[in-house]
């Protein structure tokens, strides 16, 4: 049971890794073609992203699962 939570927990890191990722391009394409109208939303939404990246990591490296696991 423990290490499917960590194994989740991995998943959701990686998953809000993924989504930082693609939402961090479209803000670099947003910038590029001067839309700076959304430029600001983007810029809100990657910070978003990184957050939850940062908290889905925690998270994970937080478990206490880890040593059970062979992590």
């Amino acid at each position: 049971m423990e290490c499917e939570e960590r194994a989740r927990l991995a998943q959701e890191y990686f998953n809000a890794l993924d989504h930082q990722r693609k939402i961090t391009a479209e803000l670099k394409l947003l910038a590029e073609s001067a839309r700076l109208d959304l430029v600001k939303v983007a810029e809100i939404e990657a910070e978003a992203a990184i957050e939850k990246a940062y908290e889905a990591w925690h998270a994970f490296n937080e478990h206490q699962s880890a040593h059970q696991c062979g992590a």
